[in-house]
């Protein structure tokens, strides 16, 4: 608007007013062609890039209005998938014991198998393998016994309150012993241990 006005000033009205008529009008009519494209150039055009500008800003802004309110509708449905993984890592941890408690559960697999009628002849722990949250303790065990004793001790160790399995189950050697017939049982019983996470070491500032 201000460079619009320095140009309105210097037009020279007093040459102009001692024109002939026709003259007059031509440069009155070629005046207002320049007031016009000036007016375009210095107002109208840098208000139609304002206008272009802000209805840029204005889509940008209804997109994000978009993406906010599909994130606020599934808040929702993500608390609740938090709070359902929270059940279920609370559900796995009763079943994980500490480590505090392994040597109390190794022993109660060792009584199951001598409570099921079974002559332990081999129980050697291994060497546990670290996870995410939790270890995994494999027990080496080979026991003497009969076929069903075995089995017995499978399903105790089954219904055990923290989490343990048997794998790698190898059975032979079969043959009678006092009227009945036993056979070697060679397994891996894996338990777990919860592991919490290690405290964060602070750097200290030097």
């Amino acid at each position: 608007m201000e460079q619009l006005k320095k140009i309105l000033e210097k037009i020279p009205y007093d040459r102009i007013a001692a024109f002939p008529a026709y003259q007059r009008w031509i440069v009155i009519l070629v005046i207002q062609i320049l007031i016009f494209t000036a007016y375009y150039f210095l107002i109208q055009r840098s208000r139609a890039e304002e206008i272009s500008r802000l209805n840029g800003e204005l889509s940008n802004l209804q997109q994000e209005i978009v993406k906010s309110s599909k994130v606020a509708k599934r808040l929702p449905a993500l608390e609740k998938e938090i709070e359902n993984i929270d059940t279920q890592l609370a559900i796995a941890r009763a079943h994980l014991p500490e480590e505090k408690e392994i040597p109390g559960l190794l022993t109660s697999i060792s009584n199951l198998a001598m409570q099921s009628g079974l002559d332990i002849l081999v129980f050697k722990p291994g060497v546990e393998s670290r996870k995410d949250f939790y270890a995994e303790v494999p027990v080496q065990i080979k026991t003497n016994g009969g076929f069903h004793n075995t089995l017995e001790f499978f399903d105790k160790v089954s219904k055990m309150p923290r989490i343990v399995t048997i794998s790698n189950v190898k059975m032979g050697n079969a043959r009678e012993e006092k009227g009945r017939t036993v056979i070697e049982m060679d397994c891996f019983a894996t338990t777990f241990r919860y592991m919490e996470k290690p405290p964060e070491q602070k750097v200290e500032k030097k």
